[in-house]
């Protein structure tokens, strides 16, 4: 595939987990848990899927740009790849900790634009 290619697989990624995780945050600051939670085996699995494509199209570009080992990886990858884990961490925390709900939405999103900074400026 091109460059471009997983670059919109990535994307398309990104805007599936950031969907997600924003319905469950959303439904959890409604009073709302996961019995009460009807699409949560949906929203979970768009989540999985999304991080998976964001996995998959970052990683095809990577390869795309020639850097096929963690050996030749600069330190922003390592960054992004970090953020990515944090990310996918925030799932599990609505129902858990709803006192953490409005850092959620705001921290995710701010998460997200730190990892598109990273790509775009390649900074270290």
């Amino acid at each position: 595939m091109s460059q471009d290619a997983y670059l919109l697989l990535h994307l398309f990624g990104v805007f599936l987990a950031f969907t997600a995780l924003g319905g469950v945050t959303l439904h959890a600051m409604n009073g709302g848990d996961k019995r009460s939670n009807a699409t949560r085996k949906r929203v979970a699995l768009s989540f999985s899927v999304g991080l998976v494509l964001v996995l998959i199209g970052g990683f095809g570009q990577l390869a795309r740009l020639g850097s096929y080992s963690p050996a030749t990886w600069e330190g922003w990858v390592y960054a992004k790849f970090g953020i990515w884990l944090l990310i996918g961490a925030l799932y599990s925390v609505p129902y858990r900790k709803p006192k953490l709900l409005k850092l959620i939405w705001f921290g995710g999103p701010t998460l997200g634009v730190a990892a598109g900074w990273l790509a775009l400026y390649t900074p270290f």
